[in-house]
């Protein structure tokens, strides 16, 4: 019979106040509301990313990102936080991006709360960096559940999934990144022909989906698809300076054999779906 290593948790109430939780979004404010009420707690803060596909920095584009953080932070407290990165010539790929596109995101968002240093970031509402220690990464159609964001939490607190980490530069025991099941969500599984014939099962439903992974149940790791939760500060030691400028472009992989990705099956993201074949291709 083949080992199967179990993703231990702690259940909510034992969070601490040094867990915390840095939800990172490219979502409007209607859907970081929603996730807000579906995750109260007071160790848990949002940020909101926003960039520039212009060679100048938008104005207008800070200005309204400010704005609708500031509304959101009149309503539920002092929690919202908005970030703007400006791009730059990269003259590999010949246009203006963010450095390295999403990894180059995740490596300077880091550098910025553990060194406190801007890199492009042309724009942060953050007035005093938090001890923060695990940061959720969802894209800009991602949904948390209903504690969903806690259980996440727990179960990167649970000290059996504690990372260490090798002289090498690589987590061998223990987890410092946790990938949770994504779902197709039930309004975009019915928007189009394509979608209807594409996404398959939808919803929350756990008796038709696999709660099982031959990966994590072989070898006690999982595959990382750019959705879940790391320790930040084993993320930000292993990939400092670690990967040369226009080499990676699909850097989950990377990041999930680095940090010894987990998969937590019980723990379920609800996931948006391209409706046009064009657009599910410029996603890929």
């Amino acid at each position: 019979m083949n080992k199967k290593e179990i993703i231990d948790e702690i259940y909510n109430e034992t969070i601490d106040e040094k867990v915390l939780k840095d939800y990172i979004s490219k979502n409007g404010s209607p859907i970081i509301d929603d996730i807000d009420k579906n995750n109260k707690n007071h160790n848990v803060i949002f940020i909101y990313f926003s960039k520039n596909k212009k060679e100048k920095v938008d104005e207008e584009l800070i200005k309204v990102g400010i704005e609708e953080i500031s509304k959101l932070n009149k309503k539920y407290g002092n929690k919202f936080y908005f970030l703007y990165r400006n791009r730059e010539w990269n003259p590999a790929q010949r246009s203006y991006l963010g450095w390295e596109r999403k990894r180059g995101l995740l490596c300077e968002f880091n550098k910025l709360l553990v060194e406190k240093d801007m890199g492009t970031f042309e724009t942060n509402t953050i007035i005093s960096i938090p001890n923060i220690e695990y940061v959720i990464t969802l894209d800009a159609d991602t949904k948390l559940p209903l504690n969903s964001g806690l259980e996440l939490i727990g179960a990167m607190a649970h000290i059996l999934n504690k990372p260490e980490v090798s002289e090498n530069g690589k987590v061998v025991k223990g987890h410092a990144l946790i990938q949770p099941r994504v779902g197709i969500d039930i309004i975009s599984s019915r928007k189009s022909l394509f979608t209807k014939i594409f996404v398959g099962s939808s919803g929350t439903s756990f008796y038709e989906q696999a709660i099982s992974d031959i990966y994590q149940d072989n070898f006690g790791e999982g595959i990382f698809t750019g959705k879940g939760i790391y320790d930040l500060k084993v993320f930000y030691k292993i990939f400092k300076n670690k990967i040369p400028e226009n080499i990676v472009l699909s850097h989950d992989l990377l990041e999930g054999n680095f940090l010894r990705c987990a998969l937590a099956t019980d723990i379920m993201l609800i996931d948006g779906f391209p409706y046009k074949y064009n657009a599910y291709m410029r996603k890929k």
